[in-house]
C-alpha cells in the first residue's frame, strides 16, 4: 500500500503512536446519548499517552484471523505474549454476531454496528484493574500471564459499540468459547479476532516457536507516516 493512501480513524489524534487527546469528534459523530458519551470516554483511559501499535491487517491474515478454529490449538500462547496496546485497520467491514443476546435481538440489527478497525488493550488484571481504578493491594493478583483484553470498535470516523463496556473485554481463558455465555454475547467474536492477532504476532516474534502446517508467521513491512509508525501485516 502506498502511503499516500494510508487513512484510519483517529489518525488526527495520535502523534508519534501516542493517543494525545480523547477523540470526541468522533464521539459526536457516533449519534450517541450524553450519558453513553461519558461511558465510553472511559474506555479511552486505556489508550491516552500509551504506545500504539498501528497495524493494518491484509485480506489473506484477515481471513486467518476471522476464524477461530484455525488457531484455538494454541490458545495457551496467550499466557506467553506482552502486554500491548494497538490499533488494528482491517482489509473490509465485518460485524458483531448478535444472535445470542436474550431479548434484545429483534431490537439490534448488528448491520447498524459495522467494524473495519479496532482499538486493543490487552494488561494483566492488575494493570487493567488500575486503570478502571479498581485495583488495591490487598485483592491484587500478582500475575503476569492471565490478562484482559479491552477493545473499541470503529467503523471510518465514528465508534460503533453496541453495549456497556462490559461486554467489550474478555480475559484470555475466553479465547474460542461460545458466545451463548461469559458475557460473550455481544462481542465475543470480536475479541477472539483481536486474540488470534496476538497469538499470530506472539508466534512470530518468538524464535523459540516450532511452525505448525497451516500457521502462519506474520510478515511486517514497517513504515512511517504523518508522525506516526505503521506496520502492513501480511
Amino acid at each position: 500500500m502506498k502511503t499516500e493512501y494510508i487513512q484510519f480513524p483517529v489518525s488526527s489524534y495520535l502523534e508519534n503512536n501516542k493517543l494525545i487527546k480523547i477523540p470526541d469528534n468522533i464521539l459526536d459523530n457516533s449519534g450517541y446519548a450524553h450519558k453513553v458519551k461519558l461511558l465510553i470516554r472511559r474506555s479511552f483511559d486505556f489508550f491516552l499517552d500509551q504506545e500504539i501499535r498501528i497495524n493494518y491487517i491484509s485480506p489473506v491474515i484477515h481471513e486467518k484471523l476471522t476464524h477461530t478454529s484455525n488457531l484455538i490449538t494454541l490458545k495457551r500462547i496467550l499466557k506467553e505474549t506482552n502486554e500491548s496496546t494497538g490499533l488494528l485497520i482491517l482489509p473490509e467491514t465485518i460485524y458483531p454476531d448478535f444472535t445470542h443476546v436474550k431479548d434484545f435481538t429483534k431490537k439490534v440489527n448488528n448491520l447498524d454496528y459495522p467494524i473495519n478497525a479496532i482499538f486493543y488493550s490487552w494488561l494483566t488484571f492488575d494493570n487493567h484493574d488500575k486503570i478502571c481504578g479498581t485495583y488495591s493491594d490487598e485483592e491484587a493478583k500478582n500475575d503476569t500471564k492471565n490478562k484482559d483484553l479491552l477493545i473499541i470498535p470503529l467503523h471510518n470516523q465514528r465508534i460503533t459499540q453496541a453495549t456497556d463496556t462490559y461486554f467489550l473485554i474478555n480475559n484470555d481463558d475466553l479465547y474460542g468459547e461460545k458466545y451463548n455465555a461469559n458475557h460473550r454475547q455481544w462481542y465475543g467474536k470480536i475479541l477472539d479476532y483481536v486474540m488470534s492477532f496476538l497469538i499470530l504476532d506472539n508466534i512470530t516474534n518468538n524464535e523459540n516457536h516450532i511452525e505448525e502446517p497451516g500457521i502462519p508467521k506474520l510478515i511486517y513491512q514497517k513504515v512511517e507516516y504523518d508522525q506516526n509508525k505503521i506496520e502492513f501485516v501480511q
